[in-house]
């Protein structure tokens, strides 16, 4: 789990990579199946299948608000 807001411009950033034919590495903090707190690193190309899916959880959302920044300005100068 690494949040809606993160997961979502996740999937938004991966699109706009392939459009543009290039990749990327993001970092996000997650929570395991376990509860705990993982750190991850995902790399983003036109061949990298990714998926985003929902899940009910009363864990609170690990903080990725650097990430959010980072994947929005990186958002922001890439075409749609």
């Amino acid at each position: 789990m690494v949040g809606d807001e993160a997961a979502d411009l996740l999937i938004e950033y991966a699109a706009r990579l392939a459009n543009a034919h290039v990749a990327d590495s993001v970092h996000l903090y997650g929570i395991n199946t376990d509860g705990n707190t993982v750190s991850a690193t995902l790399l983003l190309s036109g061949g990298t299948p990714l998926m985003s899916e929902t899940a009910t959880t009363a864990l609170p959302e690990p903080d990725n608000s650097e990430a959010v920044q980072v994947l929005t300005g990186n958002i922001d100068r890439l075409p749609r």
